[in-house]
């Protein structure tokens, strides 16, 4: 019997060895806030990020139906370069939704409904070769998705804008967004 389960588990050992050894480690590529981040010829920066509540939340966040006691915002200020050698057009930088904001186990993604209420001109058109576009990324944070205790002090939390195309894993930390 004894002999039966070493088998069985250097079976599965060496199963598991082979299965790891075919699909490759993610590569992680991660900067801090400010420096650039490059993705496939477009290079993104964070410069900025702030965390909005009650009133200064936007008016399309408003009517989501939570009490603004029950939401709050963080709006990640990002400049997309393109270092291709082709204009990118406007799905090229729709690329950058696929980007969560993270902080631990917890993410969200981009609040797509108040993108362009806040990107007046950023978002239909798009970045010849060399220039830059800012835009502004809405993230909702929810009572819900938080501890009672943490809710009141989710903004002193670590954020990062995270986004996977394995094998790559691309991480831009943002500053506090609350002092």
């Amino acid at each position: 019997m004894i002999s039966i389960v070493i088998v069985v588990g250097m079976a599965a050992a060496w199963r598991m060895a082979t299965v790891n050894s075919r699909w490759p480690q993610i590569n992680n590529h991660a900067v801090q806030p400010g420096e650039p981040l490059e993705i496939h010829g477009m290079t993104l920066t964070v410069t900025g990020a702030q965390l909005l509540t009650g009133d200064a939340l936007p008016k399309n966040a408003k009517n989501l139906g939570y009490s603004t006691d029950d939401m709050k915002m963080i709006l990640v200020d990002l400049v997309l370069r393109n270092d291709t050698t082709q204009d990118l057009d406007a799905g090229a930088i729709q690329t950058i939704f696929a980007f969560n904001l993270q902080s631990g186990q917890w993410y969200n993604g981009v609040s797509v409904k108040d993108v362009s209420s806040l990107n007046k001109d950023g978002m239909k058109n798009g970045i010849p070769v060399g220039a830059e576009r800012h835009l502004v990324l809405p993230f909702n944070l929810l009572a819900s998705q938080f501890t009672a205790e943490s809710w009141p002090w989710v903004g002193q939390r670590d954020f990062s804008l995270v986004m996977v195309w394995y094998p790559d894993r691309y991480q831009l930390h943002l500053p506090r967004v609350e002092k």
